[in-house]
């Protein structure tokens, strides 16, 4: 036990209102004598909970959902009460996660830390993380609480399904949107028809129309695909870059653009965050959705960025603004586990989801060169096994037909064409494929490479910077020159049209080499900069690293020492309102012994009403009003009947009627319910740990 969790939970009990405070005191000390003294007090309470039994029966009676909320505090880097809500919601209703914190609280289990680490004391209260009693923490039992949230439920056979993307699929797509000249609609979107045919060519693809235009938007957001006179175009030197990274690292990039444009330090911690989750999956286990869905909303946590707001910063929104000057689609935001399911990552069945082996052959390093099949139709068959960076000088000049396990290529004059646009020439065309074919290139096909070419070399219209160079200098832009690289094409002695995307990128490169007076355009392109994704780990994140250790709280002990307790209860006679005060504290787990039974520390409140008590359920909300407290209202006694719980704004008195208005916890929406319809009102105590 350190002395400064000590001295913090001392501090925040030491904040709590005198109301909230004596109440505390008087259910665990009893009467309170005079004077009142909080630090002599608040030293009682810390010997009451040092003595070994009272540990021992508070441990006893933790049940699941606690260790589940202890597990969450334990697990998140900032567990205030939103984020552990966010994280237990998936499986448990947010009333259910809201009272059992507040319920810990009670119990002294958990407290909420004075000021938050990052918040000037009591100016933001929902910032406020929370903390496990340090007087407890060596008295709870060994436990995991990264498998008590997201343990597999049981051991599985390895799985195997299609990788959707994978670098095949990849290769694909370049070739696709280069030689099949798609524009997007106005809005940024893919057309019907370029949908079916990307469906069409990519049977592996989800049977989900907008899958085509998710990946498509990743690509986009990549700025690997760009809009280039009205037409959507791969970007040959961002694809470059690309495929220089691992092919799980490429998966994890395009997955982590599906839901925007980010600046490349969050897009590398997306993607990494990616990358923890495949590595925190077990092979040959089987897990829960509710498992999965804590671990992704962990993880985004680690990672560093709200789940629920955008993170995107400043940097990121300007990107989002620029692309939607260029018309980039806007798509249905989707949870991580959601991408994963669509990328095959994780495959599920009947409810439970399996990590995809095939990941495992991602994180092997492929060398195969591709192995082509080339026939006199002028139809290529690319086998599997080779790397994109392998792939790419192929496709440049040859059009997807049908991509499964193998892809099927066709080679025409217009796909040879865009090569040539690229720079290729008939013999640099014929040179890939005589490396990368099984066998003799067939005859026609050589002939009709080099007429093409013949065709397209006759006329030559081209589009960028042109360079006049005075004869003493043109040796610089001469093979083995400083200045070489930089030439694209000589136009006529002294005259080079420059490989350059910007005047910027051209005046870097001459006053590099010594050039004093820079030339300059009056109308410039803008700077792209340098093309570069950052390399992401492949070991997981070390905070996500599970034991798996099976847990399970034994709860029978409690449950006995409950009877006592109510059967100790019974033999006090007291009145029916005593009797269901002290009655709900042994419900609440709050009464350890039967010392604690003690009359004279209830405060009788009425918390809550039900069925024909009409103006008792008015009264409850209207306490709730004027307490500015949660309230929880309830239509039906059937399961999973709506559960209504809310801020208490207002009531509204009709004829035989009131209407309540609340604002629903989380999402802020304003209902209004009839109260003589409810079947149960119930005012939540406020957090022990309020603002003054």
């Amino acid at each position: 036990m350190r002395v400064e969790d000590v001295l913090a939970w001392r501090e925040a009990l030491t904040c709590l209102s005198d109301q909230h405070f004596f109440d505390l005191m008087r259910m665990y000390l009893g009467q309170i004598k005079t004077p009142f003294n909080k630090q002599r007090l608040i030293e009682e309470l810390s010997a009451f909970l040092r003595k070994s039994g009272t540990r021992e029966r508070l441990v006893s009676a933790l049940d699941n959902l606690d260790y589940l909320v202890l597990s969450a505090i334990q697990v998140l880097p900032v567990p205030t009460q939103q984020k552990i809500v966010n994280v237990l919601a998936p499986s448990l209703s947010f009333p259910d996660v809201y009272e059992r914190i507040l319920n810990l609280e009670e119990r002294l289990v958990i407290y909420r830390e004075a000021d938050g680490g990052d918040a000037k004391r009591g100016k933001d209260f929902s910032s406020r993380r929370y903390a496990i009693n340090p007087h407890l923490l060596d008295a709870l039992p060994d436990f995991d609480p990264l498998s008590v949230l997201t343990a597999p439920s049981f051991p599985s056979q390895a799985t195997h399904a299609v990788l959707p993307v994978d670098d095949m699929a990849l290769a694909g797509l370049y070739s696709f949107f280069l030689h099949s000249d798609e524009s997007p609609r106005n809005d940024g979107s893919l057309r019907k028809k370029t949908i079916a045919e990307l469906l069409s060519v990519f049977p592996h693809f989800p049977r989900d129309e907008q899958f085509p235009d998710m990946v498509t938007v990743a690509l986009r957001n990549l700025s690997l695909l760009v809009v280039r006179d009205g037409s959507l175009l791969p970007d040959a030197a961002r694809w470059k870059a690309f495929a220089e990274t691992a092919p799980l690292e490429r998966l994890a990039y395009v997955i982590a653009s599906v839901n925007g444009r980010y600046d490349r330090q969050t897009l590398q911690r997306n993607a990494q965050t990616v990358m923890d989750f495949v590595g925190a999956l077990m092979p040959e286990q089987g897990y829960s959705r509710e498992a999965l869905d804590r671990l992704s909303i962990i993880l985004t946590e680690l990672s560093g960025r709200d789940p629920a707001a955008s993170g995107r910063g400043r940097l990121a929104e300007l990107l989002g603004e620029e692309a939607s000057l260029h018309h980039a689609p806007q798509v249905v935001s989707r949870s991580l586990l959601e991408l994963a399911q669509l990328f095959a990552l994780v495959v599920e069945e009947d409810g439970v989801f399996r990590r995809n082996s095939q990941i495992d052959a991602l994180l092997i390093p492929q060398g195969t060169p591709p192995a082509l099949v080339v026939s006199p139709s002028f139809e290529a068959v690319l086998m599997p096994g080779s790397q994109l960076a392998d792939i790419l000088p192929l496709v440049r000049f040859m059009a997807v037909a049908d991509m499964q396990t193998a892809g099927q290529f066709t080679i025409s004059r217009h796909s040879c064409s865009r090569a040539f646009d690229q720079g290729e020439t008939a013999q640099s065309i014929l040179r890939i494929l005589e490396k990368r074919s099984s066998q003799s290139l067939p005859g026609n096909l050589l002939f009709s490479v080099k007429d093409w070419y013949g065709s397209y070399s006759s006329l030559a219209l081209f589009h960028g910077y042109v360079l006049t160079v005075e004869e003493g200098r043109r040796v610089l832009f001469t093979k083995g020159g400083s200045l070489f690289p930089l030439v694209r094409r000589v136009l006529a002695e002294g005259v080079y049209l420059l490989e350059a995307d910007s005047i910027e990128e051209i005046q870097s490169h001459l006053a590099q080499a010594g050039f004093d007076v820079l030339p300059t355009v009056h109308l410039t392109a803008p700077h792209q900069g340098q093309y570069r994704f950052s390399r992401l780990s492949t070991d997981g994140n070390a905070a996500v690293v599970q034991s798996h250790q099976s847990f399970s709280p034994d709860v029978g002990l409690w449950h006995a020492r409950e009877k006592d307790l109510v059967k100790a209860l019974e033999e006090m006679n007291a009145s029916p309102e005593i009797h269901e005060a002290l009655m709900s504290r042994i419900e609440r787990r709050i009464i350890l012994s039967a010392d604690q039974l003690d009359p004279d520390s209830v405060r009788l409140e009425k918390l809550e009403a039900r069925g024909v008590d009409f103006l008792g359920k008015v009264r409850v909300f209207e306490h709730a009003i004027a307490s500015q407290s949660l309230v929880e209202i309830r239509l039906d006694e059937k399961e999973g009947s709506p559960v209504y719980l809310g801020r208490a704004l207002s009531l509204e008195k009709k004829t035989g009627d009131a209407l309540a208005h609340i604002s629903t916890e989380p999402s802020g929406e304003v209902v209004h319910i009839s109260l003589s319809r409810a079947v149960l009102v119930k005012r939540i105590r406020q957090s022990l740990f309020s603002p003054l």
